[in-house]
C-alpha cells in the first residue's frame, strides 16, 4: 500500500515536493505559463487553491515522515516559515511579489493538513492509525505468515 513505503524514500519524497514547491514559488515560471490560460480573476482563484492544498499536501506528507517526535514539531515549524521566506523571495523574483496575504493563506493549508492529519501528529506515528488492513492487524502471527 502507499504507505508502506520505504523511511529513506519518504524523505525523498517529501524533500522533492517541497524542493518542486519552492521552485515554483520563487521562479517567474508560474506566472508565465498562466499568463496566456487564465483570465486574471482565474489565475487569482488557481493560485490561492494551489497555495492551500499544497501546503495542506505538504502537511500531510510531514506527518507520513518517520521522524522522531523531537524532529516533527521542528519540520512543522519549517513548513509555516516556509511560506514568509518564499514571499520575501518574491519580492525580488520578476513577475512575482511577496504577499502577506499569500502568508496568511500558506498558514491555513498548514493548518488544513494538521487537521486532516492529526492522529499522525499525536500519536507521534509515522504510520496511518485509520488505514490499517483490519485483517493483518488483528490476524495471529501464525496466519499473517501463511498470507
Amino acid at each position: 500500500m502507499w504507505f508502506d513505503v520505504s523511511p529513506r524514500l519518504r524523505w525523498t519524497i517529501w524533500a522533492t515536493a517541497l524542493a518542486l514547491w519552492t521552485f515554483g514559488l520563487v521562479t517567474p515560471f508560474a506566472v508565465q505559463a498562466s499568463e496566456g490560460v487564465l483570465t486574471a480573476e482565474e489565475h487569482f482563484t488557481v493560485s490561492k487553491a494551489l497555495h492551500v492544498g499544497v501546503y495542506a499536501g505538504l502537511t500531510l506528507l510531514t506527518a507520513w515522515l518517520p521522524a522522531s517526535p523531537r524532529l516533527r514539531p521542528w519540520l512543522l515549524a519549517l513548513l509555516v516559515a516556509h511560506g514568509p521566506l518564499t514571499e520575501w523571495v518574491q519580492c525580488y523574483v520578476p513577475m512575482r511579489f511577496g504577499s502577506v496575504n499569500d502568508v496568511a493563506i500558506d498558514t491555513v493549508g498548514v493548518a488544513l493538513g494538521v487537521i486532516l492529519s492529526w492522529r499522525w501528529w499525536f500519536a507521534g506515528a509515522a504510520e496511518p492509525l485509520i488505514l490499517k488492513h483490519p485483517a493483518r492487524d488483528d490476524a495471529p502471527a501464525d496466519r499473517q505468515r501463511s498470507a
